[in-house]
């Protein structure tokens, strides 16, 4: 890109008499340099942060040719930052595997000493973080998601990520009930949070990205308060908050 400044080169009698090597070649020029023009250019940052780059000049100083014919300095250039980063953090919503495959191994010990499940085919099995509970009957099935549902609360895992099927799968002489979990925040939940918060009026910025959601703001007291007024939010879903920058 170039910058808008410009030299006058007006005309004179005659040529200027400069080397070779010199940066200057047989040119019809005046004695004098003028720079005639400033500007700073605003660069977007990726983060939603902001720095100026700026490339100033010293239009006090005016050069003129010395002696020996060389062209004297003109210019100097200044690179300034500008916005420091605003503090930030994400809100995301994750469930972590280890402690889902935790709760399923403990559900499966419990069932096996079950009495009300002695003689009876039933499993526990987890498959790509989805848990799949199948008996011979429907109600059997329920008390398996009562067993395991109990075991996710122990492993730290809340409630709220969990989202079972509402009615057992029927094949032959097997009932079976898949038991899923909410990772990431989907589209709907995230515009849900970002009207939360922009009805809040707090004075922050919020941007969807992906499965999670930036929040900046100028200082820590407001993102302080974003995550009060998250936790206190009944969206169905639990939320974490991670990667808090300053």
């Amino acid at each position: 890109m170039a910058w808008p400044w410009k030299v006058l080169l007006p005309a004179t009698t005659g040529p200027a008499r400069v080397s070779a090597n010199e940066t200057l070649v047989n040119r019809h020029v005046r004695p004098t340099y003028q720079l005639l023009k400033e500007k700073s250019e605003l660069i977007a940052l990726a983060n939603n942060q902001a720095q100026f780059l700026t490339r100033s000049t010293k239009p006090a100083w005016f050069g003129t040719l010395s002696k020996n014919k060389q062209p004297a300095k003109m210019t100097s250039y200044e690179i300034t930052s500008g916005l420091k980063s605003m503090p930030s953090f994400d809100i995301v919503s994750e469930v972590e595997t280890a402690e889902i495959l935790n709760a399923a191994e403990n559900s499966e010990r419990e069932l096996a000493t079950r009495f009300d499940f002695r003689g009876v085919k039933a499993s526990i099995d987890l498959k790509d973080e989805v848990i799949t509970l199948s008996a011979e009957a429907d109600f059997q099935c329920r008390q398996m998601l009562d067993i395991v549902s109990k075991n996710l609360v122990k492993r730290g895992i809340d409630p709220n990520s969990i989202d079972a099927d509402d009615d057992c799968e029927h094949s032959g002489k097997t009932y079976s009930l898949a038991v899923r979990f909410k990772q990431g925040i989907d589209q709907p939940t995230a515009k849900k949070l970002v009207k939360l918060v922009k009805d809040s009026k707090i004075k922050v910025q919020t941007a969807i990205q992906g499965e999670k959601i930036r929040v900046t703001g100028k200082k820590r007291d407001l993102l302080q308060e974003v995550i009060a007024l998250v936790r206190a939010a009944e969206l169905g879903q639990p939320f974490q908050f991670e990667n808090f920058r300053d």
